[in-house]
């Protein structure tokens, strides 16, 4: 008798956790074509989108994680890289004011235009 219910038991928490990757893998991959064909819109080529769609698709939980950790990683590392390039820009430009290579109204003008195309940029 309690071997019985051990062995019921087992195979409610199996068929529950298999439910539970077979709903985790879809939500991976949902998320994945999402993003693949709604945020890379303009960021990718087509046909890049169109492999990334293949690989997720075909290698399913697999590809789906090798696309996050390759363009979503890859997104945050060139986000990381644009700030720290804004910055140098930014730099440079007040040490142009401060030599007087430039006027203070070019200085607001091009701060201005470096400010504005990071907002572009994260919108």
């Amino acid at each position: 008798m309690i071997m019985e219910t051990f062995i019921g038991f087992m195979v409610l928490f199996g068929l529950a956790l298999g439910v539970l990757m077979t709903f985790g893998t879809v939500i991976v991959i949902v998320y994945s074509l999402y993003d693949i064909l709604a945020n890379q819109r303009g960021k990718m080529e087509p046909i890049e989108q169109i492999t990334w769609i293949v690989v997720v698709l075909f290698f399913n939980i697999l590809g789906a994680l090798t696309y996050l950790l390759i363009v979503k990683i890859g997104d945050i590392r060139l986000t990381e890289k644009s700030e720290e390039r804004r910055l140098d820009e930014l730099e440079e430009l007040a040490d142009l004011r401060d030599r007087e290579a430039i006027t203070k109204e070019e200085y607001e003008q091009l701060k201005s235009e470096i400010i504005n195309n990071k907002d572009e940029k994260t919108s």
